[in-house]
């Protein structure tokens, strides 16, 4: 009779590990080609016709900045966004070593978050996509991670993507970040975020 195989506690976390690796790539992924989707079939265009004054590219998809930290790619300025809200305060340095949860339980959610991925995803240990217990936010793929606020430490941030709150608005709570896009000014948030983040401020 053949034995089955004894796995190890550190052969179990590394398979573990693996399997939340390949979600996070996945998922980004579908956020990703999402995006290059609406682009395409809207209409808009790929960068070809570009304009630069100053540190600020204009693009056929909006702006791309040169920053103290690299390039940040947004739909909109600094000055379009002055009328989100957003409180609390949340550095670029914050993310050094950190794994990023990423909750988006839309199309357009994931249109948001998928920016937002793309701007600093290099600055994180790694980022993943997962759902989380709070009611406000489905969970579209039974097959993710289920997380909480009140269990993240000084090793994670969880992003909450929200475009059905009718409000421009990014909140920090503790180690979640909310950011709610409404229909009339979608995008504004995300980019309001990462201007803080990359601290762009007027």
């Amino acid at each position: 009779m053949k034995l089955a195989r004894f796995e190890s506690r550190g052969e179990k976390e590394k398979k573990e590990k693996r399997r939340s690796l390949f979600w996070g790539i996945f998922i980004i992924l579908i956020m990703t080609l999402s995006s290059v989707g609406y682009a395409i079939f809207s209409g808009e265009k790929t960068a070809t016709n570009e304009q630069t004054e100053g540190n600020i590219t204009k693009t056929d998809y909006g702006y791309r900045i040169n920053t103290d930290y690299g390039f940040l790619n947004t739909k909109f300025t600094l000055e379009n966004v002055s009328d989100v809200v957003f409180k609390g305060s949340l550095t670029l340095d914050e993310f050094q070593n950190k794994v990023i949860y990423i909750i988006a339980d839309s199309t357009e959610a994931k249109r948001a978050a998928s920016e937002f991925v793309l701007n600093v995803q290099t600055y994180a240990y790694r980022m993943q996509s997962v759902c989380t217990d709070n009611p406000d936010y489905l969970c579209e793929d039974e097959n993710l991670p289920v997380k909480s606020c009140s269990e993240l430490d000084d090793t994670s941030l969880m992003f909450l993507f929200n475009t059905k709150a009718g409000k421009s608005e990014v909140e920090i709570l503790g180690k979640c970040v909310y950011i709610y896009e409404s229909e009339e000014n979608f995008m504004k948030s995300t980019d309001k975020l990462l201007f803080n983040i990359f601290n762009l401020k007027q």
